[in-house]
């Protein structure tokens, strides 16, 4: 119902003419593109596909997997590598050699600076990029040698004060593990000065080498983006045998093979999203490209399919599903594109909240009101305003205002439709078709469908206990007081299986249990891999013990003052030593760091109501877990936050479809009734010779029928 000109619009033509497209969230398009583009658009992406795939290939071979794309004309390397260890040296250097040969002898001029107590510099100025110097440059790389003693703090720092006296357009920093990281303010304080002093400020880029230390790589990063450049970062991530024969196959030892080392590196530290590495944007653009293949490739098979199959015109107002003898899917006019699954890698790192936020029932506009908007009129009764065009046709623009005029309505046929009252207060008029209902249902069921699948995620693994652990340094609170005894067992097992879940992706972690004192794994935050895991965090858990009482506030100080921490996960079975208002008072100080508790088996309802006011106060998520008891009637637990918000949202999904589905059922009861008058005028004969009946019995019962009986006495 259009309420600009008054009348109601039907596309009736458009279901035989066009093909509909119904997308995820449930919008419908109309596919009004001959296939014949389609197919041209098809194979053009094809060929971007293609070329995205050669390029992500590109950068990430040889030198530019190391140091990433250098794409100025004019530049200054300064290579900065302190290390003592002859074998990290001479990786160094042949990193910096397979450089020039590949990307630097491509480029106008170039220029480099060693960094040592000398402050080597290949040449004054800049040099041509041609094979000659790039032969001489390779020459003078290979005879730096490996440092014996230490090397001043303050050469970095001056080398870097060097190389923006060289008239370049940018700069590259090659750091070797933790070469840089010497004198990190003076370093800091040196560029922007320098930047600052400079009419034209040069860019200087940071590349990270070998380095293992995330504390490291974070100042680095801050580095490059203070003045204004890109941070590239490579790292060995693991050593593997490489079995080989040996170069010398008469060896007096008869040694068969030879036991070589074979490295396996990797880009380390995920980029931020304003300063994305060039691989994370060629495999962003890759797969958005292969989704919109997919897409044109289903719509396409859909016309293919219809053509060797065409479906015989007939009246669009009647129900496709009376049509539908066969069963097959494909009869549709509409195309549906399926989601790959119900339950994606990318909202694992959701809460529920963000994840309703998204796939919700407001977000995907599936509530009521909103289903009903395109089924909607007004109610109009009396004098109404219309909106006509100008009565002068003459300099008609764009800003003219339309012509208001008065129109007297009656409204004789609001009894036809159904009536809603609309969260404004004012009343309208819906007509829920059958293809309406069963289009929302579809819809709405697999959305239900997709929260049952979050569901029972949740329910899997350690996030059964401890919920889904989204941030990258976090701090897990144990509790191994002396109520926790026959649990413990239970905790360790579930708390090996949170480390092999969800913290090996994690930037940084520790570990701390408490009972009357703290028992930190670490002093601070710590990254983890497989020697640390099964080398010291799992002897660590295995030698835990359930004794004393429940310092709360010791462990939560602890964690709270390390500045790296992001949130805290805190495992506690009861009430604290020290007061719920103290501990809620203390950690005021840190609102910026939240707090998740875990409520374990905890039937203490002061306890629970302390655990979730912390959680409310710092901006953290309540959890609950029992195990090994019944929970007591008499002792109300606060559910999960995350579980809980999902199972308010299958039970609002179930009751918004049943008032859709009475909303049908009363809109065709009405249609039915203006199909079939005379069904309506014989029940209301009926009714009225049922109560003529019924007065008729009445008056036959008058005191003059009523025979007469003598009395007794006479």
């Amino acid at each position: 119902f259009d309420p600009v000109i008054g009348k109601t619009i039907t596309a009736k033509y458009a279901g035989n003419l066009y093909h509909e497209v119904q997308q995820d969230n449930g919008d419908r398009y109309v596919l009004t593109c001959r296939p014949e583009k389609l197919r041209e658009y098809h194979h053009r992406l094809i060929r971007m596909l293609n070329l995205l795939r050669k390029r992500l290939l590109f950068i990430t071979n040889g030198s530019r997997r190391l140091f990433g794309t250098i794409g100025e004309p004019n530049v200054c390397l300064i290579c900065d590598c302190k290390t003592f260890d002859h074998r990290i040296f001479n990786q160094f250097q042949v990193s910096l050699t397979n450089l020039l040969k590949e990307q630097i002898i491509k480029i106008k001029k170039f220029n480099i600076i060693w960094v040592s107590n000398d402050n080597e510099q290949f040449r004054e100025q800049p040099v041509d990029a041609n094979a000659s110097n790039i032969d001489r440059a390779i020459d003078w790389i290979c005879d730096r040698k490996c440092p014996r003693n230490k090397i001043s703090i303050s050469a970095t720092c001056e080398a870097v004060v060097k190389a923006f006296n060289n008239n370049v357009q940018s700069i590259y920093l090659i750091s070797e593990g933790d070469s840089s990281d010497l004198a990190r303010e003076m370093l800091r304080d040196n560029i922007v000065k320098t930047r600052l002093s400079s009419t034209s400020p040069i860019p200087l880029h940071v590349v990270s080498l070998f380095c293992n230390n995330n504390d490291t790589q974070v100042f680095l990063r801050s580095i490059a983006q203070c003045a204004d450049g890109s941070y590239f970062c490579y790292k060995i991530k693991n050593e593997i045998s490489d079995l080989k024969a040996p170069a010398n196959l008469n060896d007096p030892t008869r040694i068969k093979l030879q036991d070589d080392k074979l490295q396996i590196g990797t880009n380390a530290l995920t980029p931020l999203p304003e300063y994305p590495l060039d691989i994370t944007l060629m495999y962003k653009e890759v797969i958005e490209c292969q989704n919109v293949i997919d897409r044109i490739e289903k719509i396409l098979g859909f016309i293919r399919d219809e053509n060797q199959n065409p479906v015989k015109s007939f009246d669009s107002t009647k129900s496709i599903d009376a049509f539908n003898v066969s069963g097959d899917n494909n009869f549709q006019r509409s195309l549906v594109v399926q989601s790959s699954a119900l339950f994606n890698d990318e909202e694992k790192d959701m809460t529920s909240a963000d994840w309703l936020n998204t796939y919700g029932i407001d977000a995907q506009k599936l509530d009521f009101f909103s289903v009903l908007q395109s089924a909607a009129f007004r109610h109009c009764d009396g004098v109404v305003k219309l909106l006509k065009p100008p009565e002068t046709s003459n300099d008609v623009t764009a800003s003219t205002p339309a012509n208001p005029q008065d129109k007297l309505i009656n409204a004789i046929y609001c009894d036809e439709f159904a009536h809603v009252t609309w969260p404004d207060g004012t009343i309208r008029h819906v007509h829920v078709t059958p293809e309406l209902y069963r289009d929302y249902e579809k819809r709405i069921r697999a959305l239900l469908e997709k929260l049952k699948a979050r569901l029972a995620w949740l329910k899997k693994g350690s996030r059964d206990v401890f919920g889904a652990v989204l941030e990258n340094n976090i701090y897990i609170l144990i509790d191994t007081s002396q109520s926790m005894q026959h649990h413990l067992g239970f905790v360790k097992e579930k708390l090996r299986l949170l480390i092999q879940d969800q913290l090996f992706a994690k930037e940084r972690i520790n570990v701390v249990a408490f009972n009357s004192i703290i028992n930190p794994w670490r002093d601070r935050l710590t990254k983890i891999n497989d020697s640390t895991t099964y080398s010291q965090l799992q002897p660590w858990i295995d030698g835990l013990n359930a004794e004393g009482s429940t310092n709360t506030l010791a462990a939560l100080r602890f964690a709270l003052a390390d500045p790296a921490t992001e949130a805290i996960y805190l495992l506690t079975d009861g009430r604290p030593d020290q007061k719920e208002r103290h501990i809620l008072s203390q950690v005021q100080y840190r609102q910026t760091v939240p707090i998740h508790t875990i409520a374990f088996n905890c039937n203490d309802q002061t306890a629970n109501q302390f655990l979730f006011d912390l959680a409310k106060q710092t901006g953290g998520r309540f959890h609950t877990f029992n195990y090994g008891f019944e929970k007591q009637i008499s002792i109300e637990i606060p559910e999960s936050e995350d579980v809980g918000s999902l199972k308010n949202e299958l039970t609002r999904g179930g009751k918004e479809l049943e008032r859709i589905a009475a909303l049908r059922d009363e809109c065709l009861g009405r249609a039915w009734s203006r199909e079939n008058p005379q069904t309506k005028v014989s029940k209301s004969k009926s009714q009225q010779i049922n109560n003529n009946d019924k007065s008729a019995l009445v008056k036959s019962q008058s005191p003059l029928d009523v025979p007469f009986r003598p009395r007794s006495g006479m």
